[in-house]
């Protein structure tokens, strides 16, 4: 077994501990030495002294019981990675591709056909899609409970509603319009009209997530100040700050991850002087399947955007949440999401 090698000049044992970090990360479980050789192909000495390497280094750990997996650096390059990764430009061209090959237009300037008379251009309208049957596999929270991804399961044909194509043709123009809408909207701000939030995370709250980072990406689509200067970024985990600087900050509005302090804000001596307490404009992040905003990066955020503007700027977002919330589930994840399990999904995260 060898690992893919690119152009240029390949190092053989770099190649070689590759291949064993990828067959660790592919069988999602520590293995002994004698299962990383039969299934590397390499002898027993070359994989032991790979391992012991790659161990030194952090990347791959070895348990009292002699198995090895993957190591905790390994998360922490991943951590690196995200500040410098946007999610949206790193899979537009390729949705735009599939869009092209399911026989759809790209939704700038040109309607896409739903399959029974309706169309949708750039101006976001009706997205025409159809009941997909049965939708036992709710998305509101198959990642916390660890069941599969709920994906649109019936996608079988490019012409009808449900079908791959029309999937497609759908999804991609609809994240374009979101994506274009939002970003028009900054546009209506003065110095005086835009507001100021933080989000954060953590039992105390004091996580933060700061201007430019990744994880608060869709404050700055949607045109909110992040309050949160802090200058240098770090990890996915968020930057601890004293209460003090909180105080100096003195936010609009907070927004609180799920693993947050959302149940003690309105109850904490400290917190009670913040404007955001004290304006009852503490918001729990919607969750389900994925954080909204964050963790992970994912099309979630398209729905994101839609509920920080709704609830940052309902002047300007005057559209129903949770009519936008059950839209975006059945496009997205092919799930008819009920009136209720909407209002469940933002019964915190709502004015």
């Amino acid at each position: 077994m060898s690992g893919q090698k690119g152009a240029g000049t390949v190092v053989q044992s770099v190649d070689k501990a590759m291949v064993l970090l990828e067959i660790l990360y592919r069988e999602q479980r520590p293995m002994y030495l004698m299962e990383l050789s039969d299934a590397s192909a390499y002898p027993k000495s070359t994989t032991h002294a790979l391992l012991a390497t790659m161990c030194n280094h952090g990347v791959v750990r070895q348990y009292r019981d002699g198995r090895y997996f993957l190591g905790l650096k390994l998360a922490q390059y991943g951590q690196s990675v995200s500040p410098v990764w946007e999610i949206s430009r790193e899979i537009y061209p390729h949705l735009m591709q599939l869009a092209k090959a399911g026989g759809g237009g790209t939704g700038e300037g040109e309607g896409t056909g739903s399959g029974n008379g309706e169309s949708q251009g750039e101006g976001g309208g009706d997205t025409g899609v159809g009941d997909d049957g049965d939708n036992s596999d709710s998305p509101t929270g198959g990642a916390e409970n660890g069941s599969n991804t709920p994906t649109n399961s019936n996608q079988s044909n490019n012409t009808t509603p449900g079908g791959t194509g029309y999937y497609q043709q759908q999804t991609v123009p609809q994240a374009d319009v979101t994506l274009r809408s939002s970003a028009s909207e900054p546009e209506k701000e003065t110095e005086e009209t835009r507001r100021t939030a933080v989000y954060v995370q953590g039992e105390y709250g004091l996580q933060v997530h700061g201007a430019g980072s990744t994880h608060a990406q869709v404050l700055d689509v949607v045109g909110v100040e992040n309050a949160a200067e802090l200058g240098v970024i770090t990890g996915g985990g968020g930057d601890e700050v004293t209460m003090d600087q909180m105080l100096l900050w003195d936010p609009e509005i907070v927004l609180v991850s799920r693993d947050g302090n959302y149940d003690e804000t309105y109850d904490d001596p400290l917190w009670s002087t913040v404007s955001a307490v004290q304006n009852q404009e503490v918001y729990e992040v919607p969750y389900g399947p994925y954080n909204w905003l964050d963790q992970p990066p994912s099309v979630q955020r398209m729905l994101g955007i839609l509920w920080v503007g709704k609830v940052v700027y309902p002047d300007w977002y005057t559209f129903d949440m949770v009519e936008k919330t059950q839209e975006f589930y059945q496009l997205f994840w092919g799930y008819a999401l009920s009136t209720q399990e909407a209002e469940e999904l933002l019964a915190n995260a709502m004015p």
